[in-house]
């Protein structure tokens, strides 16, 4: 954009977000990248993400580590290895990934955002980039 935003069109789906982004989801990116399972936990139950008796916070801090990661650096480089390395862990039956991940309840309304973020992972990891991530959320996620 001529403000050096990057605007993305995903035809597929769309959803109205009137109220800027969800409120707690700057504190709740920064507990986790800070390593607080309590805090995390607490933000993610007061955001319906989950119900706190079902998912412990070491379990939902574990579960999201690895996506956390980008956020613990100045800058971090998305790779093919490292998103493969993720879906792999996601997506094994056996693991203590899947079994967390089956004790998360994400309303509806937060769809859309997971779907926009877990697309530009994988377009950052195609393209092999680096990416001041934990500064961009700083300028542009209240609460971070």
């Amino acid at each position: 954009m001529d403000d050096g935003r990057l605007g993305v069109l995903d035809f597929g789906s769309n959803q109205p977000m009137p109220h800027d982004w969800p409120a707690r989801l700057g504190p709740l990116l920064a507990a986790g990248r800070d390593g607080d399972a309590a805090e995390l936990h607490r933000i993610a139950a007061s955001a319906h993400l989950l119900r706190p008796d079902d998912v412990t916070p070491a379990a939902l801090l574990t579960l999201l580590n690895p996506y956390l990661q980008p956020l613990r650096s100045e800058r971090y480089t998305f790779t093919r290895s490292w998103l493969q390395e993720q879906i792999r862990r996601a997506s094994d039956p056996l693991g203590a990934a899947q079994r967390t991940q089956r004790k998360l309840a994400i309303p509806p309304h937060y769809l859309l955002l997971q779907r926009v973020a877990a697309e530009l992972v994988g377009v950052l990891c195609s393209l092999n980039a680096t990416v001041a991530v934990e500064g961009e959320l700083r300028r542009w996620l209240p609460g971070y």
